[in-house]
C-alpha cells in the first residue's frame, strides 16, 4: 500500500506518519527499502529514514511469504531509527502465517529492534490476521481484459466503505445540466464591428525658468468603432480638419504650449 524505495544517495526523511490504511490483496504492503536492488546505486551513503509511525493498518496482502505484509530494509551506516508499528492487521490471501523482515530498522512494534545503530536482520513469524474484510460493492473478481474497452463506471458516492462523504458527489448534476446557458454561434456574415484607430502627435515644449527647452512626444490614440445593430449598417468614419490647440498651463515657473495634429 506503501512503498519507499531507494539506494544510496543523501538527505533525511523524518516526521512521517501513515494512519488507517486499508486494503485487501496487496503485492506489497509496508515496504521500506532504502537498498532496493532494482535499482543501481547512487552516489552517497544513504537515505537516513527516521522519526515514522505505521498505524491502523488492516487487510490481507497477496502472499505474506513471499512479500511480507512489512519489511525494514536499511543500511548497516545509516540505520532507519525511531521506526513505530502499532494497530497492524494485515493478513495473507495464502497461508495462515505472515512474515515480517526488519533490517538495521530501530523502534518498537513488528520486528523492529530496540537501541539506534548496529548490524541486525531479523525475520518474524506471525499468525495472519484474520480476511474478514470490508468491501465495496461491485469489486472486480477478475482483470478487464486486454481486447474489450472498459466501462466507465458509475461514480461513487463515496470512495470508503461505510463512510459517507462530507458532500455528495455530482449533487443535481441533472437539474445543473437542464438549466444550463446553451451557447451557439454567430455567423460570419453578421459579424460586421470593426475597430479602427486613429494616431495623433502631440508635442509639448516646456520652457522654464532655468533657460533650457524639454520636448514631450505623447502618443494618443482614439478609437471608433462602428454599429453593429445590422448586417446591412453602413460603417462611416468622420474624420476632422487639423485644428491647432492652445492650453495654457498654469504652474510656478513655467508654460506649456500644446499643438494637436491629426
Amino acid at each position: 500500500m506503501y512503498m519507499f524505495k531507494s539506494y544510496g544517495g543523501s538527505g533525511t526523511v523524518n516526521n512521517v506518519a501513515l494512519k488507517s490504511f486499508a486494503g485487501h490483496s496487496n503485492a506489497y504492503t509496508l515496504d521500506l527499502d532504502a537498498q532496493w536492488s532494482s535499482m543501481k546505486p547512487i552516489a552517497g551513503d544513504g537515505i537516513l529514514y527516521t522519526n515514522m509511525t505505521f498505524s491502523g493498518w488492516s487487510g490481507t496482502c497477496a502472499d505474506g511469504h513471499q512479500r511480507g505484509p512489512i519489511k525494514f530494509n536499511c543500511p548497516a551506516d545509516v540505520p532507519c531509527t525511531d521506526m513505530q508499528v502499532d494497530d497492524f492487521t494485515v493478513g495473507s490471501n495464502k497461508g495462515d502465517t505472515v512474515e515480517h523482515v526488519c533490517k538495521n530498522a530501530y523502534g518498537s512494534g513488528a520486528c523492529l529492534k530496540e537501541g539506534d545503530g548496529g548490524a541486525y536482520t531479523t525475520t518474524q513469524t506471525v499468525d495472519a490476521a484474520s480476511a474478514a474484510i470490508q468491501t465495496m460493492d461491485g469489486e472486480l473478481e477478475n482483470g478487464l481484459g486486454l481486447t474489450v474497452s472498459i466501462d466507465i463506471p458509475t461514480i461513487r458516492p463515496s470512495f470508503f466503505p461505510g463512510v459517507a462523504a462530507i458532500s455528495p458527489r455530482m449533487a443535481d448534476a441533472g437539474k445543473a445540466q437542464a438549466t444550463a446557458r446553451v451557447q451557439t454561434s454567430v455567423p460570419a456574415e453578421a459579424e460586421t464591428a470593426a475597430d479602427t484607430s486613429t494616431v495623433a502627435d502631440i508635442t509639448v515644449p516646456i520652457s522654464t525658468a532655468a533657460s533650457f527647452t524639454t520636448s514631450v512626444t505623447v502618443r494618443e490614440f482614439t478609437t471608433v468603432a462602428t454599429p453593429t445593430i445590422s448586417v446591412s449598417a453602413t460603417s462611416i468614419l468622420l474624420t476632422e480638419e487639423p485644428s491647432s490647440v492652445e492650453t495654457p498651463v498654469r504652474a510656478s515657473s513655467c508654460k506649456a504650449k500644446k499643438s494637436l495634429r491629426t
